[in-house]
């Protein structure tokens, strides 16, 4: 098992990795970088500040996720199908076992432990810290989110048949909106933010 340093932290981390990766033509969560899986990756990353990662799978066979990953990290299949992150994010939102949790995209190999701990500490008080860019785009699946109002913002969404991270979001009063050039200091070329969707974002690796 790894060494936790955040263990204390109050904040979860669950990997969405249920997608069925259309536009790459094979299982972003698998794709290797120098050797290793993406999703091994990521969960490796964020176990330097969290001791509550898992990561959902959807309606995957979740051994082949536990096979690749530290013994520590939690795999679960979606509770709920809706071919959609917001499915993965209602699920995990009962499984977590801290009061925050950052919700992070399986194509982003690069997300570093630093930014999701800003992320945390700006979201602490608040319903959940989310970057934004200067041109109005968020980027919801690499922000951390307050688990109880998160979950009842989601289930009025779903109610809503309002099916995605934004609809999520939009329900939350609170949300501490942050500048993506705040997190250069941590970050300073904003890998943490760089999705990996197509083979060809994936050659020019």
């Amino acid at each position: 098992m790894k060494t936790v340093r955040g263990a204390s932290s109050g904040l979860s981390v669950a990997v969405l990795a249920g997608g069925k990766s259309r536009r790459m033509g094979t299982d972003k969560a698998f794709l290797l970088y120098r050797g290793s899986p993406f999703v091994t990756m990521i969960t490796d990353e964020m176990l330097k500040t969290s001791d509550d990662v898992l990561v959902v799978v959807g309606r995957k066979d979740s051994r082949e996720f536990s096979s690749i990953l530290d013994p520590s990290v939690r795999v679960l299949n979606d509770t709920y199908d809706l071919e959609n992150p917001m499915g993965g994010m209602l699920s995990a939102f009962r499984s977590v076992k801290n009061s925050y949790v950052a919700f992070l995209a399986c194509d982003t190999p690069f997300v570093r432990a630093g930014v999701i701990e800003f992320l945390h500490r700006a979201a602490v008080g608040r319903t959940a810290a989310v970057p934004l860019w200067e041109d109005g785009r968020i980027e919801p699946l690499c922000a951390v989110y307050d688990v109880a109002r998160a979950e009842a913002a989601g289930l009025k969404a779903l109610a809503e048949n309002s099916l995605g991270c934004r609809y999520l979001i939009r329900h939350l009063e609170g949300v501490n909106y942050i500048k993506v050039e705040d997190l250069r200091r941590l970050d300073p070329d904003l890998v943490s933010l760089r999705n990996v969707n197509t083979r060809a974002e994936f050659d020019s690796l």
